[in-house]
């Protein structure tokens, strides 16, 4: 919850900011270590897990047009991220694809790919555990993972004859490997711009 108060600090608007993780005891402990109460920060969390295709249904991105539903008029009552599918204009993923194999990364890409709005501009953006070449790897709790490398990151948002996520010209992908001081082994920072 650090980033989204960061982006409200920074000057997006409350009303139109909306986060969500699998426990929702992170959103608990983010009130308690910032000091505050859902009515001093008024963000709506809704709690789910995005491969539960209740929580965002599978649908492909959309690629023009406008979204086939309503943008919902008020936040606070979701309940799921699937009347958002269309509609979302900045989506920070961090740490969250890194956390998985190879396959279920392209799932959730898909499924983040499916709320972002059509609109120029609109973006998905991160940070997540990267490799110079793609490749599995244990993680600290010796679960098998996959890491990306800045090539086959872009590889799974844009590719030729259905590979990607997106087809070739929707979508400017950046992604970049650097090594933090502080930590062994490289990250990856990321976006995936509507063109």
């Amino acid at each position: 919850g650090h980033d989204t108060r960061k982006a409200i600090s920074d000057g997006y608007p409350t009303h139109s900011v909306i986060a969500s993780d699998l426990e929702p005891e992170f959103w608990s402990l983010g009130h308690e270590l910032f000091k505050s109460t859902p009515e001093t920060f008024p963000v709506p969390f809704i709690p789910g897990d995005v491969f539960d295709d209740a929580f965002v249904p599978d649908k492909e991105p959309l690629l023009d047009g406008p979204a086939s539903t309503e943008r919902p008029t008020s936040l606070q009552s979701l309940t799921s991220l699937a009347p958002l599918q269309g509609h979302v204009s900045f989506i920070h993923a961090s740490a969250l694809f890194h956390l998985f194999q190879e396959e279920p990364q392209r799932k959730l890409a898909k499924k983040l790919a499916s709320l972002l709005s059509p609109a120029s501009g609109s973006m998905i953006f991160g940070l997540q555990r990267g490799s110079v070449e793609p490749k599995e790897a244990d993680n600290t709790r010796g679960e098998n993972i996959f890491c990306h490398s800045a090539e086959s990151w872009k590889e799974l948002w844009i590719g030729e004859r259905g590979q990607g996520i997106f087809p070739p010209g929707m979508v400017e992908v950046q992604a970049d490997l650097v090594q933090p001081p502080y930590r062994v082994g490289h990250m990856l920072v990321w976006s995936v711009k509507r063109v």
